[in-house]
């Protein structure tokens, strides 16, 4: 009788392979799925079957996460050029592999948001991806934390509170736990609201009464329910060069009151815009007659106005006088 002895010696080891989670199953069962070390005759090949798959991250009864199974190698065979089997002639020593979901990996951030103070709460329960995404048919709910409201001016964080989510595959199974989620902040601001009061600009040739200018006009948006009350006290009754600010004093009502400063301070920005008051200066010629005489070596000098330009424009109970009138004794 004749024996045959194996005279190979080759480990074949049923092939490994790992993914992050994205809902599909990981498998690795193709006929060349293998690793093999040892040396095959030439013109030889291995063939294999093998039997192993995982979709997600399981969870044991202790609360133990089971990321990895085997790739198990249930059959395989050697054949030569002709299609022989010619596994005899091999000492053959066989493994499984090992198929391996990584948790995949989400960042998502916190949206910010930003509002002018109108005394009601500022929340925003949006969000963004940062880096990753759902796969196809999942499902995330999530929710800020309770603290994530501002209703004062101010500014405050934006969070993701973490406990509250929750993802869900196309089956409406939780798979939370096969994420790595990374979550940043967004920020809540309330500012203040901003207004303008610009008061009028007034000019008026001098008549020896004051000039003032009660209009004004405001811009910017006061808190609903606030009312603006403006007084301008500027005043000027005679001519300065530049003229004077149209000053004006403001209150702020609400809930039938006004304001405080502090509290104007705490709710708004207000740009204050005085107009200018001016005064113009009244307008007269005065025109001196004319003389002549001899010389006689005494001075010539004719202290007689001939009359006064614009005289309608002296103002009543205004009265004039001259002085300095010019003189000459020689020719």
């Amino acid at each position: 009788n004749l024996v045959v002895t194996p005279c190979y010696e080759i480990t074949i080891t049923a092939a490994s392979a790992s993914k992050p989670y994205d809902g599909t199953p990981l498998t690795k069962n193709a006929s060349t799925d293998y690793i093999i070390s040892g040396t095959l005759m030439a013109g030889h090949k291995v063939t294999v079957e093998n039997f192993g798959s995982i979709t997600q991250i399981a969870v044991d009864e202790n609360g133990n996460e089971i990321n990895s199974v085997e790739n198990v190698l249930i059959n395989y065979y050697i054949t030569d050029g002709a299609g022989n089997d010619v596994s005899g002639y091999y000492d053959i020593t066989t493994g499984n592999g090992t198929l391996t979901i990584d948790k995949s990996v989400l960042s998502l951030q916190a949206n910010s948001a930003e509002k002018v103070y109108d005394g009601t709460p500022l929340t925003c329960g949006e969000y963004s991806y940062v880096s990753g995404n759902l796969p196809s048919g999942h499902n995330m709910t999530l929710s800020m934390t309770a603290d994530s409201t501002i209703t004062e001016v101010g500014a405050i964080a934006n969070q993701i509170d973490r406990e509250s989510i929750v993802i869900t595959n196309a089956k409406g199974e939780n798979v939370t736990h096969c994420f790595n989620i990374y979550l940043y902040e967004g920020e809540l601001r309330v500012t203040k609201a901003e207004i303008t009061i610009s008061t009028y600009t007034a000019n008026k040739v001098y008549d020896g009464t004051p000039l003032t200018s009660n209009g004004y006009k405001s811009s910017g948006d006061l808190i609903q329910g606030h009312t603006l009350h403006v007084t301008p006290n500027g005043s000027i009754t005679t001519y300065l060069y530049g003229g004077v600010k149209n000053t004006f004093t403001y209150e702020i009502w609400a809930n039938g009151k006004a304001l405080t400063a502090e509290e104007i301070e705490k709710y708004y920005i207000v740009n204050e815009n005085p107009g200018m008051l001016s005064i113009t200066r009244r307008s007269i010629t005065v025109y001196t007659r004319s003389a002549s005489k001899p010389y006689d070596g005494t001075p010539l000098s004719c202290p007689e106005i001939e009359y006064i330009g614009g005289w309608d424009d002296l103002l009543t109970k205004h009265t004039y006088t001259t002085s300095d009138w010019a003189s000459i004794t020689k020719v």
